[in-house]
């Protein structure tokens, strides 16, 4: 008989992604799947428990007030500038509000992002009431820690949460949202599915230490193959132009490393030979950039839809992702996909598919000299070298294709 998994994210598409992806993998493979998101950003959505799409909806408002009025400005008056991300850990619905949505006993309950949805003591009832297995999918490390989007370099995930970086006010948010975890998680089974990074990461804090931990790293389909050539006349891009492509959401988010990206390639600059021109191919907001030297071209597309996202990765030579502090960015596993190596720092995905002199370069951390080398490495190689690079991105993404997280759901 076929198992069921009932599957909880924040929202029905952005950080749900991977989720998603995951459940339409456990459905092709015979799983009965109930997907069940907090919010509902798109028509096509069923259950969900709160309609953004109509925004005149007493639920609608309830939500706003809720959310974003008495959690989102509270945290945002008491957040430091330079952490884009903070939370209380608190739930919108119970465990018996999600369970009466749910058209089955579930054999599973997959979560991905559970921020503003689900608390620790609401993933610990729902454990209590189905007796089932719980499996947490960390699209962001909000589950090592008590409540910050990422740590950076704070350690203190380790032992408690105090002391809090991100809060300039009241820190006891962080050790009070900490301890919640410590009180309903440590003895509750779970498991962890993430990249090596998020899990090396939830071996040190005590409350995930013994949870069973699965790597998951994203191998997204492409839907064609786009010739390097075919591929430049969309962005007006000389096929002699060495291309790095890189993407921006949020310049002023110290956490995507632009200011190390726009360092890294002043100084790529200086090594720029006449006869071959360097593009930066920008992707998303690239309006408010800071300078970047004039002797690279810069092309700033704006956001593009799913097939001129491709065409971008098709255009380039190498993908920048200068992030400080990810669990993806998904972008690299599109960049492999896509037969494109990359150039990172060693966080997040970067640790699992990029693999230097195989698949990319990963620069020493926040050093932008290091980087500016990874680009001058991959700006020097001739045709043929890029093409093994090319033939490495791809045997690796058809590898991690065959590495099924879920294999311990088959036993």
């Amino acid at each position: 008989m076929p198992q069921n998994v009932l599957v909880l994210n924040y929202d029905d598409s952005r950080g749900g992604g991977v989720v998603w992806t995951s459940a339409k993998e456990l459905q092709d493979i015979g799983f009965n799947i109930f997907e069940l998101s907090l919010i509902r950003t798109r028509i096509s959505t069923k259950n969900f428990f709160v309609d953004v799409i109509r925004k005149n909806t007493i639920s609608y408002i309830l939500f706003k007030l809720k959310v974003y009025f008495f959690n989102r400005l509270f945290l945002f008056i008491n957040k430091k500038k330079n952490y884009c991300f903070m939370s209380k850990g608190k739930a919108y619905v119970s465990a018996d509000d999600i369970l009466q949505k749910c058209p089955f006993i579930p054999d599973y309950i997959l979560i991905g992002w559970y921020d503003y949805f689900l608390s620790p003591k609401t993933i610990f009832d729902l454990y209590c009431k189905t007796g089932t297995s719980i499996i947490i999918s960390m699209i962001d490390e909000f589950v090592i820690a008590g409540g910050c989007h990422y740590p950076f370099e704070c350690t203190n995930y380790m032992i408690g949460c105090m002391d809090c970086p991100s809060l300039s006010l009241n820190k006891k948010i962080a050790v009070r949202t900490y301890k919640n975890k410590m009180r309903y998680w440590s003895n509750m089974p779970m498991h962890i599915v993430a990249t090596s990074y998020d899990l090396n990461r939830a071996k040190l804090v005590p409350y995930l230490k013994n949870k069973s931990m699965h790597r998951l790293v994203g191998t997204p389909t492409i839907p064609f193959v786009l010739e390097k050539e075919s591929a430049r006349k969309t962005f007006n891009i000389n096929i002699t132009d060495f291309v790095i492509m890189a993407a921006v959401t949020n310049i002023s988010d110290k956490r995507k490393g632009v200011l190390e990206l726009v360092g890294a390639l002043n100084l790529l600059a200086c090594k720029i030979d006449e006869n071959k021109r360097i593009t930066l191919l920008l992707l998303g907001n690239g309006s408010d950039l800071p300078f970047i030297d004039d002797r690279i071209n810069v092309i700033l597309t704006g956001y593009l839809d799913k097939k001129g996202l491709y065409s971008a990765y098709y255009a380039c030579d190498i993908f920048a992702s200068p992030s400080l502090d990810d669990s993806g960015p998904y972008t690299v596993n599109y960049s492999i996909a896509c037969g494109r190596p990359v150039v990172s720092f060693p966080i997040g995905v970067a640790l699992d598919l990029v693999i230097p002199q195989k698949t990319g370069y990963l620069a020493k951390y926040k050093n932008i000299q290091d980087m500016a080398d990874g680009f001058y490495e991959f700006y020097r190689m001739d045709k043929k070298q890029l093409l093994l690079y090319q033939d490495n991105c791809l045997s690796l993404i058809d590898k991690f294709r065959g590495e099924h997280w879920y294999s311990f759901m088959l036993k």
